[in-house]
């Protein structure tokens, strides 16, 4: 019942926070992906947004249940056309 209501409340969540929820908490993301707290802050608060190598970063750390596209819509490259898993349109 506990987990049922954790994955509804991720659900909800913007990408980011599922991302930050998903790597532990703003400190251990940003220890994660090689930012300082306040960068990730900034992409909560929404002051920034993730450019692509973070946005990589993020997909990568979170096994890809965050992606570059929900994090950044401007991003015209997902992450497998870059690593070459896909070809581009």
């Amino acid at each position: 019942m506990i987990l049922q209501i954790y994955k509804r409340r991720i659900r909800r969540m913007k990408p980011i926070d599922k991302a930050v929820e998903i790597l532990g908490g703003t400190a251990r993301a940003a220890e994660k992906l090689l930012v300082t707290y306040q960068t990730v802050k900034n992409w909560q608060d929404g002051t920034r947004t993730p450019q692509f190598k973070d946005c990589a970063a993020i997909e990568l750390a979170t096994e890809s249940a965050v992606v570059c596209e929900e994090l950044n819509q401007d991003l015209a490259r997902p992450l497998e056309i870059v690593l070459g898993l896909r070809k581009a349109a």
